[in-house]
């Protein structure tokens, strides 16, 4: 039973690592702008997809297919913003979330059109599971998880350690006060849209590797992310990426016991009861008025 046990939680491990990077911009969105950006998912299908191609039709190095798909995305975040979200700039909450539902839809059957609705998967080797200890991992799970972890401290040590970081929590804290300090929001939300959409981008590739491509691959991720974001505290990015490791041990441990198709249910259980003891989330800040 504990070598079982050991198993899932290295499997939920994997998972969480992975689902930490869109919950982070999800939660960063929501800090600085004040919306659900439902158009997430879209970043991170949109990257898969043209790493893949990258990888296959162009016949590119991985490493350089894998660049490919995060300028992609980058991309792709930043002409969101500036097309849409920028012109929505100081009307209600609601405007900006019917926007990001409008261009996920728009980004969802655009792929569909583009490259069909066939399930991909990149030309990877096969490969044998190794033991460490009471578990076997597979090499590409074991990579997968230290370059999502990796990723994680790269955003965390920018917050921390530049002035791009520490502007950006400036205007998350207080947008009024940052722009009478010198410091311009539309540089750092320029800026931000970089990041989370790296980041989003980063998750959707680190997935289709894992397992497979598909049109719906950043939806079906898209609302775990949030129930993460939530569960960690939507208004604290690192919170959320905290939120998303607990979601992933619950889920994969949680299945021992249950069906696997019960592994969603398990997830948003956690989450109902932590939200009934605190709710705003295991490491929500209150919001300023």
């Amino acid at each position: 039973m504990l070598t079982i046990l050991a198993q899932h939680a290295v499997d939920g491990i994997v998972l969480g690592a992975i689902l930490a990077l869109p919950a982070l911009g999800l939660a960063l969105i929501w800090r600085v702008q004040g919306f659900p950006h439902l158009a997430h998912g879209s970043l991170m299908t949109v990257a898969a997809y043209l790493a893949w191609a990258a990888a296959t039709a162009w016949q590119l190095p991985l490493p350089i297919a894998i660049a490919v798909g995060l300028a992609s995305a980058m991309a792709l975040g930043v002409a969101m913003h500036l097309a849409v979200y920028r012109r929505l700039a100081g009307r209600p909450m609601l405007s900006l979330f019917i926007a990001s539902v409008g261009l996920e839809l728009f980004l969802r059957y655009g792929v569909v059109f583009v490259f069909g609705s066939d399930f991909q998967t990149f030309p990877l080797p096969a490969e044998r599971g190794m033991r460490l200890g009471l578990v076997v991992v597979r090499p590409l799970d074991l990579l997968l998880a230290i370059v999502a972890l990796a990723a994680l401290a790269g955003v965390w040590w920018m917050f921390r350690g530049t002035q791009v970081g520490r502007r950006m929590r400036a205007i998350a804290d207080n947008a009024s006060l940052a722009r009478v300090c010198g410091i311009s929001p539309n540089q750092v939300l320029i800026a931000m849209w970089l990041l989370v959409s790296l980041l989003a981008g980063a998750s959707g590739i680190l997935l289709g590797i894992r397992d497979v491509i598909s049109p719906t691959l950043g939806w079906d991720v898209l609302l775990l992310a949030f129930a993460a974001a939530i569960l960690g505290g939507i208004t604290n990015p690192f919170g959320a990426a905290i939120g998303a490791f607990l979601m992933g041990l619950v889920s994969q441990i949680g299945i021992i016991w249950l069906p696997g198709s019960y592994e969603e249910g398990i997830a948003f259980g956690l989450i109902a009861i932590v939200l009934m003891l605190r709710p705003r989330g295991l490491f929500g800040e209150s919001v300023r008025a």
